[in-house]
């Protein structure tokens, strides 16, 4: 089977970058580029390092969340940089999130629900509402305006997808660890097998791999428990 991985490429060089993609490439789906990246290389650089590997997919994790005009200009020229994703916090509203749709050219719109770093109490102090609730709230929202896909644990996916309106959308799982792997800043935290189960399309994979020793051979455990899962 293909492999379902979005390595999270959280480094703060281009020469971590490219030593890292380099890496993976052939082993994984492709590179989510984050905040760090962005911020400490740049935009436009770390996309063109990304894609002189022959990466399959590109999400430019750029976690837009202002007013719809603003957005809107921010898609046009993230789309035009050839991603295949990037997304739009579901805080930012209805127009915010129409506004990206509208403007994303050939790249699909993720859109962000409750981060899966927040517990239960902290979704509640934050929108009044448990997590279940907000996400399906922001999913409904987001399919509304005709998003690509939702951001979202793969704890929430089993009754998204039970959702007329929601269920076609591509589902992205961060809050991914294998069994017996530290869940560091993460509370909605699913197995890789499991999130395929329950739906996923997509797994976000950050320190699992770019902190082990060998960064292929890590993505193609992961690769193999998830199709292990999938064939029972």
């Amino acid at each position: 089977m293909d492999s379902p991985i979005l390595v999270a490429a959280d480094v703060s060089s281009l020469a971590d970058l490219d030593r890292l993609v380099g890496q993976v490439v052939g082993h994984v789906a492709g590179v989510k580029l984050g905040l760090e990246v962005m911020h400490a290389c740049g935009g436009p650089q770390v996309v063109e390092a990304v894609m002189g590997h022959g990466v399959g997919e590109i999400f430019y994790d750029a976690k837009l969340d202002d007013i719809p005009n603003t957005v809107a200009g921010a898609v046009k020229a993230i789309a035009g940089m050839g991603v295949t994703y990037t997304n739009v916090m579901a805080s930012a509203g209805l127009d915010a999130i129409k506004a990206a749709v509208d403007n994303c050219g050939e790249t699909k719109i993720l859109v962000v629900t409750v981060l899966t770093s927040l517990t239960g109490d902290q979704c509640f102090d934050i929108y009044g509402q448990d997590v279940d609730d907000q996400v399906r709230y922001f999913a409904e929202m987001a399919a509304k305006v005709g998003a690509h896909g939702l951001i979202s644990s793969a704890k929430q996916l089993p009754y998204l997808r039970k959702i007329p309106e929601v269920a076609d959308m591509m589902f992205i799982t961060p809050g991914v660890r294998s069994p017996g792997t530290a869940t560091h800043d993460q509370s909605q935290v699913e197995t890789p097998a499991a999130a395929m189960q329950n739906g996923a399309y997509r797994l976000v994979v950050g320190r699992e791999i770019t902190q082990a020793e060998d960064p292929a051979a890590a993505a193609d455990r992961i690769n193999d428990d998830v199709e292990t899962a999938l064939d029972v």
